[in-house]
C-alpha cells in the first residue's frame, strides 16, 4: 500500500543558500502545484504546521518526513532552522518561546501579529526566497544589494506572511510570487531604499554578517560573546525603569535621537525595524572603539558596570575587564 509516508516528491527542488525552512517548504508546495496547507497536511501529516514558528524548532519525526519526501538528509534540513545559529548568535540551544537575538512573529493561528519576518526587496527581485538572517534582531540591511530591509507592506502596513499568499478559495490552487503582499497584493520590490557603502549602517551590518559567518573575529573568540553585549546594550536603551536609566538617557543625549520606543518598549523583540536601524549602528560604533568611544561615553554619563550587570551577573569576561582597566 502506497501512503504519504513512502512517497517521494517528483521534483528535486533543493533549498537555496541560507534559506529558511518555512520558505523552502512553501516553495516545494507551490512548485508541485499544491496549496501549502494541503501539502503539509498530506506529506507531513501535520495540519498545524503553519500555526507555529516553523523555523525555530521541528520535532525529529517531522524532519524525518521532510527528509523522506525530498531526499535531503536531516543534517542539511537542520541547517535551514534558526537553531543553526547556536553558539554564533546565542549560546547553546534556542528556546521555542523566546531567544535573545531572534525576532518574534506573534503567532495567532496562521496569522502573525508582529513584524518578525524581514526581507530585502531587491533580493526578492533576483531570486524570490526568504533567508535565515531575516529573522535576526541584528539584521537591518542587505549588504549584497546595499538595500534597507523591510518588515511590512508600505501600502497596508501588514506583516510579511508569505504562507498566506494562497488564502482564498480553499479548493483552488492560487499561485502568487513571494514579492507580493498577501493582504493587498502590493509589490514589495517597490520599497527598495539604497544605502551607501560608507554609511555607518552598512559598516555595522557587514561587521555583524562576517562575525556570524565565521563565529569569531580578530577581537572576539566567540561571536555570541560580543552579540550578547550588543543586545544587552540595546535592551538598556529601551528600559522603562525610572531608576536604572543612565544608559538610556546618556545614549539619547549623545546621539540626539527621539522616539517613544525608548520609554514604552517592554521587550526588545517588540522594537520596530526602524528603531533598530536608527540605534544598533550607534551601539556598534561605541563598542567598536572601547578606549575612544565607549569609555568616554560611560564616564561622561556616570555609567558603571552594575548598570549593565544588574539583570545578568554572568556577562562575558572581556566586558568586565574593560571596567576593571579603565575605572
Amino acid at each position: 500500500m502506497i501512503t504519504n509516508q513512502n512517497k517521494i516528491l517528483p521534483g528535486l527542488i533543493p533549498p537555496y543558500k541560507d534559506e529558511l525552512l518555512s520558505s523552502w517548504i512553501y516553495r516545494l508546495a507551490i512548485e508541485h502545484k499544491i496549496k501549502p496547507q494541503s501539502f503539509t497536511s498530506y506529506y507531513l501529516n501535520n495540519s498545524h504546521f503553519w500555526t507555529r514558528d516553523v523555523d525555530k524548532f521541528q520535532p525529529v519525526e517531522i524532519l524525518k518526513k521532510i527528509s523522506n519526501i525530498t531526499g535531503l538528509n536531516i543534517e542539511k534540513i537542520n541547517e535551514l532552522q534558526l537553531n543553526s545559529f547556536s553558539n554564533k548568535l546565542f549560546e547553546n540551544k534556542l528556546s521555542p518561546s523566546y531567544t535573545d537575538g531572534l525576532t518574534n512573529l506573534g503567532i495567532y493561528h496562521r496569522n502573525r501579529k508582529r513584524f518578525g519576518l524581514l526581507t530585502c526587496p531587491s533580493c526578492l527581485e533576483k531570486k524570490p526566497y526568504f533567508k535565515k538572517e531575516w529573522r535576526l534582531m541584528t539584521s537591518i540591511a542587505c549588504t549584497e544589494c546595499k538595500c534597507h530591509l523591510i518588515d511590512k507592506c508600505s501600502n497596508c502596513q501588514a506583516p510579511i506572511i508569505f504562507h498566506r499568499l494562497d488564502i482564498g478559495n480553499k479548493n483552488k490552487f492560487n499561485e502568487k510570487p513571494f514579492y507580493l503582499c498577501w493582504n493587498c497584493n502590493n509589490d514589495y520590490r517597490r520599497q527598495i531604499k539604497i544605502i551607501e557603502n560608507s554609511s555607518l549602517l552598512f559598516i555595522y551590518q557587514n561587521y555583524i554578517n562576517n562575525l556570524l559567518i565565521n563565529g569569531y573575529n580578530e577581537t572576539y573568540q566567540y561571536s555570541f560573546l560580543y552579540l550578547k553585549i550588543l543586545l544587552l546594550f540595546f535592551r538598556k536603551i529601551t528600559t522603562r525603569s525610572l531608576k536604572w536609566n543612565r544608559i538610556r538617557d546618556g545614549f539619547i543625549k549623545e546621539y540626539k535621537l527621539i522616539s517613544k520606543e525608548y520609554y514604552t518598549t517592554n521587550m526588545i523583540y517588540e522594537t520596530s525595524l526602524e528603531f533598530r536601524s536608527n540605534n544598533l549602528p550607534h551601539l556598534f560604533e561605541l563598542l567598536n572603539d572601547i578606549e575612544h568611544n565607549f569609555i568616554p561615553f560611560c564616564k561622561k554619563n556616570k555609567i558603571r558596570y552594575s548598570d549593565f550587570s544588574k539583570d545578568d551577573k554572568h556577562l562575558p569576561f572581556w566586558f568586565y575587564e574593560i571596567f576593571m582597566k579603565y575605572y
